[in-house]
C-alpha cells in the first residue's frame, strides 16, 4: 500500500497538485521522466538504520482521517486503523514541535534528501 501512495501522489510531478508526499522514517527515488518510484526505504525504529520496503511486512504510518477513510488515494481505505484522534492536524503538529522538539524547528529548514528526484 505503501508504493501505490507514492506512486499515486507523485504521479503528476512536475505538476504542483499539493499531494506530493511530505515523508518521514523514509525516503526514496522518483524518477520524474516515466513516474516510477525506486529505492523505497523505511527507518527501522530499534536500529535508526534505514532498510528496503519489505512488499509483505507490515508497517505502521501516521495519516489524516481524510486518507485513512478513503479520500484521494483510496488505496488506505481497507488497512487497519490502529489509533483514532479527534485532534486537528495543526494541533498535533503544534504539540509535536512544542513537546518533542522543544520548539526548536531549526532542523527543519532545510532539505533532508529523503526524496531523490531524477529526471
Amino acid at each position: 500500500m505503501i508504493l501505490e501512495v507514492l506512486k499515486k501522489c507523485t504521479e503528476k510531478y512536475p505538476q504542483e497538485d499539493g499531494f506530493f508526499p511530505q515523508v518521514s522514517g523514509m525516503k526514496f527515488t522518483l524518477h520524474a521522466s516515466d513516474h516510477t518510484i525506486t529505492d523505497v526505504q523505511v527507518i527501522n525504529r530499534e536500529t535508526s538504520e534505514y532498510e528496503p520496503l519489505l512488499p509483505n511486512r507490515k508497517y505502521t504510518i501516521g495519516i489524516s482521517d481524510y486518507y485513512s477513510s478513503g479520500g484521494y488515494y483510496g488505496i488506505l481505505k481497507n488497512a487497519k486503523l490502529i489509533e483514532q484522534t479527534t485532534e486537528q492536524t495543526n494541533i498535533t503538529l503544534a504539540n509535536y514541535i512544542k513537546d518533542t522538539l522543544g520548539g526548536d524547528v531549526s532542523g527543519y529548514k532545510h532539505v533532508k534528501g529523503r526524496i531523490t528526484i531524477e529526471n
